[in-house]
């Protein structure tokens, strides 16, 4: 009989640029009759997998630029809006001190916390 896993709950890991890919860590129940448990991860490496190299963000993003597919881009209006929308923002933080409002509001405590409040946790990968 084997003993069970180190019990760590089941985790989704995203891995983003520029090794891109999906791992998921599992406790699985091995075949046969016996209720052995096992951890287990399944690992979608895309580098391995598609093997053509993706392109980077910015290398899209330029070539993007090369088609002339502006979809990802503002357009003047846009860029307008968008500054009469984040101005007043900017404006708060000036007064108040960004690193201050940082540290007290939009730190990764914060987000911590707020994920807790149903049981979960952000695990960081290196």
């Amino acid at each position: 009989k084997t003993s069970p896993p180190a019990m760590q709950p089941d985790r989704l890991v995203i891995h983003l640029q520029p090794d891109e890919g999906v791992k998921l860590f599992l406790i699985a129940p091995e075949p046969g009759d016996a209720l052995n448990l096992r951890l287990v991860h399944l690992n979608l490496d895309f580098a391995e997998i598609f093997k053509p190299r993706r392109l980077d963000a910015y290398e899209l993003l330029l070539m993007d630029v090369i088609r002339g597919n502006l979809a990802l881009f503002l357009r003047g209006h846009e860029l307008e809006e968008s500054w009469r929308w984040a101005e007043p923002i900017l404006q708060v933080w000036a007064w108040v001190g960004f690193r201050t409002l940082y540290r007290r509001h939009l730190g990764s405590s914060a987000s911590a916390v707020l994920i807790g409040r149903n049981g979960h946790s952000w695990h960081k990968e290196l």
